[in-house]
């Protein structure tokens, strides 16, 4: 628990009134939800915690509140956990809360039962044949994920992924686990617990995702070179779960460790609909924005076991999350997996071979060896091998963003059991969503190394007003691709810097020296009659292909002087090589160009302090 932000408040809510229905706003919209007469919220039963979740942007406004005995910061940005009086509602508390000056939405912190996604009883496979279908066991040659072609070019060496689970097994000799936070008993060990029903289950969705490989040990992964981030956040045990706002903060911890994909193989009751907390939606949205330094964790869930129809299920409606139906070895759907939009793709699954807890307290044992599974099934078990695929991804390609990871999953999946798919006009299936997964057919479309940092060819040079300019050489790119380039640039020094304003010239308002970002397509920014007065101006350049920025830029400087002659191009080295100068037609426009891309309107005068 964060430290807590507000100190304690004696005055006391009013009761609710105990006619009233249970009803809250479960966002920032005028939806509602209301506990139904049979006392299920969501066709769950529920319980609530007596405290409320939400988002504000002045905290300090909510001690003249008297429902607010104390507010502790989450990890979720901008959201408070808020502790009521005794004797207070919580639903007609998050309502009351909601219209408090600077919130944006409030609801019940509410412990709603969760479940894991999987069929532990069926029948143990012979081998991994997910990863390659021989046809042993009856199945269907190639109706596997092709992994083997895309190991040639990534393993998931450095990745990580975020298991939000039932505990992942640390001991276990055939994962690289790194423990993280248990939300069922709040501490730091997330171990699976001694006589927890649901124990094994995140140990065995971690195998199938990460599993070390070429060890001469047990099972591969699909990412073989990947480590497991674990986070307890299931449990059979009764009285223990995990509220909403815990399933949110459980996001963002996964995100804040560095994983690249976070793997949910667990829901609510299958395709159970209704408006998703905000406090959960808050977590979702912030692992997207912010995780992998703001190019998004990739959110992979399984898409339920009920056989029943997902398209409003509370948490595979949330737009950016990847719903995973299940295959059988024969490229079917398998019956028990729930279909409809909330299904994206599919992976393999109906009893594969993967992971268990070390000893004799997991599933059973695989050919006598109590490390191992062979019966691990359900969409729990398609989940983690999708989120191994998108860890071989971003191992190919890291400048992905968690949008074009998923773009390119459903672009390069197979379609699968032409007959029975049902397939739409736009290659989508209710049954397989884009299709089933294929490793190969992703790495090799994403798999794209960065271009290198351009050189700046004037570096420390002087120019005059009527001759100023940035110029760079182009680097080579690794794969042959088109660049642009990103140029940042600042004047600094000891200049008073003023915007004239168009719609009356004569008045000049302060101006805060700014950093411009521009992107063309020559090695060559041309200031040259823009600039008025002496100056430094600092800049840096960065090249771009169709995946987006380099991470490596080049940094420089130029000083603009006004009494000296034109330098020459040669004395710049501004035709020097990859590209230079000459290539390069002048941007239109010039400066005040350039602050048209920021909506700064009218040009910038520079002078002497």
């Amino acid at each position: 628990m964060l430290p807590l932000l507000l100190p304690s408040l004696l005055a006391l809510g009013s009761p609710a009134q105990a006619a009233e229905p249970l009803w809250f706003h479960p966002d920032e919209t005028d939806a509602v939800e209301v506990v139904a007469p049979d006392g299920t919220l969501y066709g769950l039963p529920f319980e609530a915690t007596g405290e409320v979740v939400l988002e504000t942007r002045a905290p300090w406004l909510l001690g003249e509140s008297p429902l607010v005995v104390q507010a502790s910061r989450t990890r979720l940005p901008g959201v408070f956990r808020v502790q009521l009086p005794e004797g207070a509602e919580p639903f007609a508390a998050s309502r009351e809360l909601r219209a408090h000056v600077g919130v944006t939405w409030a609801h019940p912190d509410l412990l709603l039962p969760m479940q894991p996604r999987s069929l532990t009883n069926d029948p143990y496979v012979g081998d991994q044949w997910h990863l390659e279908n021989t046809g042993q066991w009856d199945g269907m040659v190639d109706a596997d994920i092709d992994v083997a072609a895309a190991w040639e070019r990534a393993t998931g060496e450095g990745g990580m992924v975020a298991v939000i689970d039932s505990g992942v097994d640390p001991l276990h000799p055939d994962l690289d686990v790194i423990p993280g936070r248990d939300y069922v008993d709040d501490d730091d060990d997330s171990s699976p617990e001694e006589g927890d029903g649901s124990g094994p289950h995140g140990t065995a969705a971690a195998g199938l995702a990460a599993a070390l490989g070429d060890n001469e040990l047990g099972v591969s992964g699909v990412a073989r070179g990947s480590s497991v981030y674990g986070i307890r956040l299931l449990t059979s045990l009764e009285g223990k779960g995990s509220t909403t706002s815990e399933v949110g903060e459980a996001f963002v911890e996964a995100a804040e460790a560095g994983a690249w994909v976070i793997n949910n193989s667990w829901g609510y009751a299958d395709c159970a609909g209704g408006v998703l907390p905000a406090v959960i939606k808050t977590g979702l949205k912030t692992a997207e924005q912010e995780g992998r330094g703001g190019l998004g964790s990739v959110m992979v869930f399984s898409a339920g076991n009920d056989g029943c129809d997902n398209s409003d299920e509370l948490i595979l409606s949330y737009p950016t999350v990847i719903g995973v139906g299940a295959t059988d070895d024969h490229d079917r759907h398998i019956s028990y997996s729930s279909y409809g939009t909330g299904t994206d793709i599919a992976a393999p699954s109906g009893a594969v071979l993967t992971t268990d807890i070390s000893g004799d307290s997991g599933y059973g044992s695989w050919d006598g060896d109590v490390d191992y599974t062979g019966g691990f099934s359900g969409t729990s078990a398609a989940a983690p091998i999708v989120s191994g695929v998108v860890l071989l991804m971003l191992e190919a390609n890291p400048r992905l963003t968690a949008e074009q990871v998923r773009e390119q999953l459903c672009a390069t999946a197979d379609r699968v059991d032409m007959v029975g798919g049902e397939w739409d006009a736009e290659g989508r299936s209710r049954w397989f969503g884009c299709g089933r997964v294929n490793a190969h057919a992703a790495v090799a479309a994403v798999a794209n190394a960065a271009p290198a940092a351009p050189v700046p060819t004037n570096d420390g040079a002087e120019a005059t007003l009527d001759a100023a300019f940035l110029a760079w050489s182009a680097p080579e790119d690794p794969d042959g691709d088109r660049l642009l380039y990103e140029v940042e640039w600042t004047l600094d020094g000891t200049f008073e810097a003023q915007v004239l304003d168009t719609a009356a010239p004569d008045t000049a308002v302060p101006w805060e020296p700014v950093v411009h970002t521009v992107q063309t397509d020559g090695t060559r920014l041309d200031f040259a009659g823009e600039l008025e007065g002496d100056g430094v101006v600092t800049w840096r350049v960065r090249a771009l292909d169709d995946w987006g920025p380099s991470p490596d830029s080049a940094e420089a400087t130029l000083r603009v002087v006004s009494d000296r002659s034109t330098p020459s191009l040669a004395q710049w080295g501004g035709g020097g090589g990859g590209g230079g100068c000459a290539a390069v037609a002048r941007p239109a426009g010039g400066f005040s160009v350039l602050l048209g891309l920021l909506g700064l309107l009218g040009l910038v005068r520079r002078r002497r302090g």
